[in-house]
Formats: C-alpha cells, sequence, structure tokens
C-alpha cells in the first residue's frame, strides 16, 4: 500500500498490554506528546494494540490522542501515519512493531531501549531520542520535513529487505515429505502446512535434547522406551529453559515467519465454520501461534509437557489475547489419542521433530479433526 502521510500529522504508536508498553504509553502522553502539540496543535497519536484495554493507563484529557484498539490490519494504518514512535523505557526483546513499520516505509522514533538490539544506523534508518524534548522534536521534525521522511523510511524499509528477509536464508525442516503423505492419507481431506524449524531453534534447542538422549542407555530399546526418555529431557531442558526461550522468541522466528503464521491463521479461520473456532495446540510452548488464534476469538486447548512454558503462556494469554484459552500438562499423542471431543484446528508447528513415531501422531490428529477441518 503506497505511503499518503495524513494532515493534520498522525504519529502511531501500538503495543499489546504487555506492562512496558503501558508504561511507554503513558511516558508518550504525558511527557512527549505536551510538548509536540505545544508547537503543533494537530498533531494526533493514534494507538493500536490491546494497550488500549489496559487498566493501568493514565492518559492526560487534553485531546490529541486516538485509542483504536485491536488492530487486523494494519497497512492503512501505517500509510498514513507520519512516524511510528516507540517510547519503551524498560523490557527487553526484540521490538517487532519497529521492524514491521520499517518494513511498510515508516520512519520510527524511539527510546535507545526501545531499538536495543536492532543494530540501526541512528540518524539514517531510525531516530533515537531518550528525553522528552528531544524525542518531540524528532517527531515535528519528520512531519515538517517529507524528504528527510522518505528518506528514514526507504532506508528503514531496506535494512529490513536486506537483513530480516527469511526468503534469503537457508530454512530446514522435519520430515515434511513424510508428513505431507501422511496427511493426505487422513480420514477426510486437510489442508496442509509443512511444520518450520528454524535452524537457530533446532542448533540451540532440540539438537541438545536429542543428543541428550543418544547418550542413553535407553537409546535403541524399542521407540516406546525412547520416547519417554525423550519426554522427559526434554521436559526438565524447556522447564528450565522457558524463560529464555520467550526472551529469545523473535530471533528464533524472524518477522517475516510471524507475519507468515498470522496471514495462515486469518487463512484457516475463514475456512473454518461455524466460530468460533475450537482450537487445539499440540506443543504449544508460550504460545507463538496459540496467541494468534485466540485473538481471532478462537478456543484454543494448549498441550505441552512443559509446566513453566504454560505458565508463561497463560500470563501471556491474560493480557495479550481475547479468546478462550485452556492449558494442559500432557504427552501430546497420549492427549490426541484420548481425546473424546474433535476440533476445527489441530496445530502441531515445530512438534514432529520431537516424536519418534510421529507417523501414529499425525494420524490420530486425523481422526481428531472434524470432518472440513484443518491440520497445521
Amino acid at each position: 500500500m503506497p505511503r499518503l502521510p495524513a494532515a493534520p500529522p498522525r504519529v502511531l504508536f501500538v503495543g499489546s498490554g504487555w506492562q512496558p508498553n503501558v508504561e511507554a504509553l503513558n511516558f508518550f502522553a504525558s511527557a512527549i506528546l505536551p510538548l509536540a502539540r505545544a508547537e503543533r496543535a494537530d498533531v494526533v497519536l493514534r494507538v493500536a494494540g490491546r494497550v488500549c484495554e489496559s487498566r493501568n493507563l493514565r492518559l492526560p484529557a487534553t485531546g490529541g490522542i486516538e485509542l483504536l484498539g485491536f488492530v487486523e490490519d494494519l497497512r492503512s494504518e501505517y500509510a498514513r501515519a507520519a512516524c511510528l514512535v516507540v517510547p519503551i523505557l524498560s523490557g527487553h526483546g526484540t521490538r517487532v512493531k519497529i521492524i514491521e513499520a520499517m518494513a511498510a516505509g515508516v520512519p520510527v522514533v524511539s527510546t535507545r531501549k526501545g531499538a536495543e538490539g536492532l543494530d540501526l544506523r541512528v540518524g539514517e534508518e531510525i531516530l533515537i531520542a531518550d528525553e522528552p524534548a528531544a524525542f518531540a522534536r524528532a517527531i515535528l521534525t519528520l512531519a515538517a520535513d517529507s524528504a528527510l521522511a522518505a528518506r528514514v523510511g526507504s532506508a528503514g524499509r531496506e535494512r529490513v529487505r536486506r537483513d530480516y528477509d527469511s526468503s534469503s536464508r537457508r530454512r530446514s525442516s522435519s520430515q515434511p515429505d513424510e508428513a505431507r503423505e501422511i496427511l493426505k492419507r487422513g480420514t477426510h481431506p486437510q489442508e496442509v502446512a509443512s511444520p518450520r524449524l528454524s535452524p537457530l531453534f533446532e542448533r540451540r534447542i532440540v539438537r541438545p535434547a536429542m543428543s541428550a538422549l543418544q547418550q542413553s542407555p535407553l537409546q535403541g530399546r524399542n521407540p516406546a522406551s525412547d520416547q519417554r526418555e525423550l519426554n522427559q529431557r526434554i521436559e526438565q531442558y524447556y522447564d528450565r529453559h522457558a524463560d529464555i526461550y520467550e526472551f529469545y522468541q523473535w530471533y528464533f522466528y524472524d518477522w517475516f515467519q510471524q507475519r507468515a503464521w498470522w496471514d495462515e491463521v486469518v487463512w484457516i479461520l475463514r475456512r473454518v465454520r461455524p466460530r468460533p473456532a475450537r482450537v487445539l495446540d499440540l506443543g504449544c510452548g508460550t504460545g507463538n501461534l496459540a496467541l494468534k488464534f485466540m485473538n481471532q476469538g478462537s478456543e484454543v486447548i494448549g498441550v505441552d509437557i512443559s509446566r513453566r512454558m504454560l505458565e508463561i503462556l497463560q500470563r501471556k494469554a491474560e493480557t495479550e489475547a481475547k479468546g478462550r484459552m485452556h492449558v494442559v500438562t500432557a504427552d501430546t499423542l497420549e492427549f490426541v489419542t484420548s481425546a473424546r471431543r474433535s476440533f476445527d484446528v489441530i496445530c502441531a508447528s515445530s512438534l514432529l521433530h520431537h516424536i519418534f513415531g510421529y507417523e501414529e501422531l499425525v494420524r490420530a490428529m486425523a481422526r481428531a479433526v472434524r470432518p472440513g477441518g484443518v491440520l497445521f
């Protein structure tokens, strides 16, 4: 969508209900926006995301703030925004909102904390300001200088294309051809998406777990014993490293993968009737996929063998999602085999590489999905 920044200038803030986003919005609305509007009274702050619903918002009643709530497609907002603001003061993690805005050609003004870890060229690909007066000045400069805004936006878009475009990276997947054939032989026709496995995730998480199993005296005795041993080791590994996994989530699965997953979730749910869809997410982890379904209003059952991963998912579901979530600590094959209800959608993303007899799991999934449902 071509960019046509609106007049009066729109300043865009995008965020979930995560507390650092609430803190950042309160800071911007109380300390930065008044300075910008003192020089240019027509500046408008538009806020998109679950942050609008937070009970901890403390926004001044001085006008110039529009709360949009959850926006399914931000492209129209990006097209009309003078800039994206990221006044983050605390918290960690990759700032995906910056990458997404840059990919759309939107110039970004951020605190140093907000752009932490992105290694962008300050003044060329992004504008950085930590003090309220400097932050307000950066916004006003972009609003007044369309040539500068275009240069920063174009440089940011090129940086994303060069460094974050997953099509230029080598990808690996876990037995996609065999799994696809098994899915095709299911009890009813399925829509099939091959599982993805990030190479970094495989190197740091999967390989150590598989290596530990290969050193076990149980290895090779029989598949059932080996699977139990593997489950034990994976459970211990993920319980111990769940917080690290969550911290590096956006490194394992980059912005383009996240966007592709989101588009696939929307596409899947358009094919599923009635709504809301009943979704089973096997090996759900901390909810990277489950939350996307929840934010489309689905009822999601998340199954994982790591209690710590599910604790993180539950905490995120309470603040970031609008659907219903139930979590179950269980072996995925045992859960699917014993399920008494069918599901509209069953997900097993990045799971099959953990299962010795993955064919049995896929067959059980095919039996548990309702006719016309989707395996993902």
